[in-house]
């Protein structure tokens, strides 16, 4: 969609089963094509005797959701994402502009929350109790970092107040310089161009 009104925000929740609700602690994104949001009930029919060809009766075991995010790397998201992800990033400033060492050190699992919204909703749907299961960089000479993560959602809301966005429209994404440095294996002499 075209409206500013529709994006997707994330956000870190203090342990399981409290979700992130408040708007100044929610990063707020714009989604690009591939984004979805998926809900998967688990249902058991029982047929017993005197049921006929029917099932007798039905409940619903569970349910969850499951889905990713794709969009276009910018500043806040970007960060907010990257504590939230196994093996995330330590940035370190003061070695490089812009150095960041991706690891699997971290002394916890983080829990996160999704709200999303669709233009001119009066509310937004809550997917609570997130867990990142990846994440794919796609970048390209002169393009923008495009970033896929696959979630699962224990807890699926079924709705939450209609928000504003906090964010500035007019942020620019990341781009992919031309012919970046990469550092592999300890030689800072690799050129990629294209990478996912």
């Amino acid at each position: 969609s075209a409206s500013p009104d529709a994006f997707f925000a994330l956000g870190m929740q203090s342990a399981l089963g409290t979700p992130q609700t408040t708007v100044a602690k929610l990063r707020f994104a714009k989604y690009l094509s591939g984004t979805r949001f998926g809900v998967e009930p688990e249902v058991t029919f029982l047929r017993e005797g005197g049921d006929g060809h029917d099932f007798g009766y039905a409940y619903k075991n569970k349910q969850k959701s499951s889905g990713q995010l794709v969009f276009n790397a910018r500043p806040e998201i970007l960060g907010q994402l990257l504590q939230l992800i196994p093996g995330g990033a330590t940035s370190f400033p003061a070695a490089a502009a812009s150095a960041h060492q991706f690891h699997t050190g971290h002394a916890s699992y983080p829990w996160s929350t999704i709200i999303t919204q669709f233009p001119g909703s009066d509310m937004g749907h809550l997917l609570a109790n997130v867990r990142f299961t990846g994440i794919t960089f796609e970048y390209e000479s002169g393009q923008p970092l495009k970033i896929t993560a696959p979630f699962i959602a224990l807890s699926h809301g079924a709705s939450i107040g209609a928000s504003t966005p906090s964010y500035d429209t007019r942020e620019e994404p990341f781009l992919y310089h031309h012919s970046p440095t990469f550092v592999v294996g300890g030689a800072g002499d690799a050129r990629v161009t294209r990478v996912q």
